[in-house]
């Protein structure tokens, strides 16, 4: 029950929140990073404005440190990123694909942008492929089967579909 009150309390705090820092929040929800650049960059890109992150901070449901951002509580991340519409998350992936520029974050990149697709999308599957041989590369055959059975998913072709999902069963076994 302690913990049901608990959410009930977060949520009502970020139900409460102006609709632009909701978004942000949105935004830092959906990044896995934790960096205030690629967050910030992100925010610029979705035209929000530049002291945003400041005035989430002042919420105190977010803390900023060290280049990073961390949530106040893990449940606010879950709750902040139900905040707005499916349309709106897969925007805040999108932003935050764009404002993965290192080649460092290739790979974070493209699972942001596999979160920003509402469907069937060869482009993300073939980026998909790439982390796929990356990752076989580096002899990860879970992760290998793992970027192969996401590509399938968003296989608008049914041959892809299947000969990734093919290979995806080879690098489980």
């Amino acid at each position: 029950r302690p913990t049901v009150l608990m959410v009930d309390r977060l949520q009502r705090e970020l139900d409460a929140l102006d609709p632009v820092l909701q978004r942000a929040l949105v935004v830092a929800a959906a990044d896995r990073t934790g960096s205030i650049g690629v967050i910030a960059r992100a925010l610029r890109d979705l035209g929000e404005r530049p002291d945003v992150l400041d005035a989430v901070e002042e919420t105190d449901l977010v803390s900023v440190g060290g280049g990073g951002l961390r949530f106040r509580h893990a449940l606010i991340r879950p709750l902040a990123y139900g905040l707005v519409a499916p349309a709106s998350r897969r925007a805040a992936h999108r932003a935050l694909a764009g404002a993965l520029v290192e080649p460092e974050q290739a790979t974070e990149r493209v699972r942001q942008l596999v979160a920003s697709t509402a469907g069937p999308d060869e482009v993300v599957a073939g980026l998909l492929d790439l982390v796929a041989a990356a990752a076989r590369g580096r002899g990860s055959h879970a992760a290998t089967a793992s970027a192969l059975a996401e590509a399938a998913r968003l296989s608008p072709d049914p041959r892809d579909r299947g000969r990734r999902l093919l290979d995806a069963a080879r690098a489980h076994q």
